[in-house]
């Protein structure tokens, strides 16, 4: 018999261990780093700045000249001429080597051109990484939060059935009417759907967190970590000189560069000379496949070398094509630049009111925390009167709610003070606060 049960008893501890061993561990840092290796939306910005560095090498072919190489052999056969002129006839090889390199002050303009495209997915790329890390920070603290709101209603649900029981015995003692014991049922079993609602929408948060992370739905992971709040002081003027940290001030600066690159690409292009350089050498050998033929002069070369400039002049003229083009992209600049003066000015006021955003939480967080010690100590007393019956079960179940109240609204509170952290962290564009002066 002993022997029977042995068997049911290691398979189910063999059981318990390969499961205690799929259960993966992911801290704040463990979750950053799985993100930005296993994110698909952030592997294909990857992909797309890999690609604008190839484009931006390209450019770099415009200075190196166009060679091209060619031969010819032919065979030839007098008809009517005379038949002793033997070096019109037989074989005839040619060959033929050519070089040209056009030069312009706008291929300056063209390299720079891909150069600031690369730039540009550069700060995409970088901005794409610092939202990933700040979401997955984000969700991260909120799945802490979550989690630990479990607990609380897990702990007011195991109370309400605590006290169900406690009342049961107390009716059967002739302490507690019929009524206020079915009201402590009725109590506890409306405590639970919350609960298991709660608990359903941790799971779905949970599964949609993991996916980010390269995960699959459903994998049993543990969140190890905690919302530990320690509240800084921050001076808005020495925040906003890192505005120029932004993705997007320093998209809008690169745009504008790349405008008065454009208007200098135009400009080159139909007012400056274009020069061309060429280079060739060619052969001619008659009866190529006679050995005789190259020393007998009838083998034959030559080189060449040539320089050639060529000024346009029409758009010299007014109202020529490109005197529009550069007045309309000097209008364009112009906008670009007031368009520029905006974002800063709208930055300073988002960075202004994460500041006033952190101090609510942080007077919050302090306000909470003695509302729940109060609350706490409250639900206490409310208890032990209610065991010696000096009071009724709905007055230890709103003691209970402050208490439960209060300890969510701390628990919102410290999230609320990470969360914005985070956010006032994207808005400097930078990726820690750690350096800042307090």
């Amino acid at each position: 018999m002993k022997r029977r049960l042995l068997l049911p008893f290691l398979l189910c501890l063999a059981i318990g261990i390969v499961m205690a061993e799929e259960t993966t561990f992911l801290d704040r840092e463990t979750s950053i780093e799985l993100a930005l290796e296993n994110n698909r939306s952030f592997r294909s910005s990857t992909i797309a700045l890999a690609t604008a560095q190839r484009e931006a090498e390209k450019p770099l072919s415009v200075l190196i000249p166009d060679v091209s190489a060619s031969s010819s052999l032919s065979y030839t056969e007098p008809l009517f001429s005379d038949p002793l002129m033997v070096q019109q006839e037989g074989w005839t090889f040619g060959a033929s080597v050519s070089a040209s390199l056009p030069l312009q002050t706008g291929l300056v303009y063209t390299v720079r051109e891909t150069m600031l495209a690369y730039e540009a997915e550069q700060i995409s790329w970088e901005a794409a990484r610092l939202q990933l890390i700040a979401s997955v920070e984000r969700e991260f603290y909120y799945l802490l939060a979550a989690g630990s709101n479990l607990e609380i209603l897990e702990t007011s649900l195991d109370l309400a059935r605590d006290r169900a029981e406690q009342t049961q015995i107390m009716f059967e003692n002739g302490r507690a009417s019929e009524v206020a014991m079915l009201q402590a049922r009725v109590s506890a079993a409306n405590q639970e759907p919350e609960y298991l609602s709660a608990q359903a929408a941790y799971r779905q948060r949970l599964d949609s967190f993991l996916i980010v992370l390269g995960f699959d739905p459903g994998t049993e992971v543990t969140l190890e970590g905690e919302l530990t709040v320690e509240p800084r002081e921050f001076e808005a003027t020495e925040l906003f000189a890192l505005i120029e940290n932004r993705s997007d001030i320093r998209s809008l600066r690169l745009s504008i560069e790349t405008l008065r690159n454009s208007r200098s690409l135009v400009s080159a292009g139909g007012r400056t000379p274009v020069v061309q350089l060429t280079a060739g050498w060619n052969t001619n050998v008659a009866d190529a496949f006679e050995n005789e033929s190259w020393r007998d002069g009838l083998w034959a070369d030559g080189a060449s070398l040539g320089i050639s400039v060529t000024m346009p002049l029409d758009d010299f003229l007014a109202n020529s094509s490109t005197g529009q083009s550069i007045a309309a992209l000097d209008d364009t600049i112009a906008q670009a630049e007031i368009s520029l003066e905006e974002s800063i000015a709208s930055a300073e006021a988002e960075i202004t009111g994460l500041l006033d955003q952190l101090e609510t939480s942080r007077a919050n967080i302090e306000s909470s925390r003695l509302t729940m010690e109060y609350a706490f100590t409250a639900y206490e007393m409310s208890e032990e009167a209610y065991r010696r019956g000096t009071m009724e079960r709905l007055d230890v179940e709103d003691s209970q709610q402050s208490y439960l109240t209060a300890a969510q609204a701390n628990l919102q509170s410290r999230y609320d003070y990470l969360a914005t952290l985070i956010n006032l962290r994207l808005a400097l564009g930078v990726e820690s606060l750690e350096r800042i002066e307090q």
